[in-house]
């Protein structure tokens, strides 16, 4: 069998309700040699016949016959996966039409220390469809470690496409992490190869109440990991980590342990103590938790919890 040039992977659990769009994103493409490979975490729902409804030889279908999460469903798709190339498209986004060409072209002319090259994005409102914001700020390119370590993830997965020999450099997806293997991902990479950044909103990001965000227990689980593996950069004293703690904390405080939370906003302070946050929400926390919310309710006035 001929070897694709790109290997297209889309990891999904229980949103047959957004697969087909994204299936469809990905077969609408103006560049066509590429294959899919669609990893079916377990789901519950119909995702089987949304699959089988398509009838396209370039589709690939793997199904686990046990959960194993974000890591373990995109290692199944590398480990299937036959492209020089790896784009991957999660199952509630889009692609647009020349996502595809755009990142190929740019890759077989670019050199060779380019390892990843990713896009711009729209966000989308994930019942209306209705565009909610189109990214358009330029982000960084070349090494870009100094950008992963002192900011927060700012390359989003269905943006990317990566060079499979980035993967052959730095190994897998760590299954360990309970959250941010893509953010861990990226800064392994950003040890070894230059990433490129393509100023086009190429995908379509859909924003819902599913996601993530309101997961604050897995979410601090998955920040305190990642502090743990990344000690030596997330333990110096900066501005860039002090923000990290406070974000920590406020996540500890929207999880009801303020008394973990009030540790996260001792640790911000001892990396930046010129930053006022912390202290503030410090002592908010032992005021009661509806000053508490009146201070996430200003913060999220401001540009961030940060």
């Amino acid at each position: 069998m001929e070897q694709p040039t790109v290997s297209a992977i889309i990891i999904t659990y229980n949103r047959a309700n957004f697969l087909k769009k994204s299936i469809e994103s990905i077969l609408n493409q103006t560049y066509h040699d590429f294959e899919i490979l669609i990893v079916d975490d377990c789901s519950p729902d119909h995702t089987r016949e949304i699959v089988e409804g398509f009838n396209d030889k370039r589709i690939k279908y793997f199904i686990h016959e046990n959960n194993k999460g974000e890591g373990g469903s995109r290692n199944t798709g590398l480990q299937h996966a036959r492209g020089k190339y790896i784009a991957f498209l999660d199952d509630d986004d889009e692609w647009l039409e020349n996502k595809l060409q755009r990142q190929v072209s740019l890759l077989e002319t670019a050199s060779h220390e380019i390892g990843v090259v990713y896009t711009g994005l729209i966000r989308i409102d994930g019942k209306t469809d209705e565009i909610i914001d189109t990214n358009q700020i330029q982000k960084a390119s070349g090494h870009i470690l100094s950008n992963l370590i002192q900011g927060k993830n700012f390359v989003t997965p269905s943006t990317v496409m990566i060079k499979k020999e980035c993967f052959e450099s730095v190994g897998i997806f760590d299954e360990k992490l309970p959250t941010g293997f893509d953010y861990d991902m990226w800064i392994r990479i950003a040890k070894h190869y230059q990433f490129q950044y393509l100023n086009e909103p190429l995908v379509k990001y859909r924003i819902h109440s599913s996601q993530l965000s309101g997961n604050y227990q897995l979410q601090i689980k998955g920040r305190e990991a990642m502090f743990a593996k990344y000690k030596d950069y997330f333990n110096e004293p900066n501005i860039h980590n002090s923000k990290r703690y406070f974000e920590l904390g406020i996540l500890h405080c929207l999880n009801g342990d303020h008394k973990s939370g009030r540790k996260m906003y001792t640790k911000s302070i001892s990396l930046y103590p010129y930053n006022l946050k912390p202290p503030v929400a410090f002592l908010l926390t032992l005021l009661g938790n509806r000053n508490f919310q009146r201070f996430l309710q200003w913060i999220n006035r401001k540009s961030g919890p940060a």
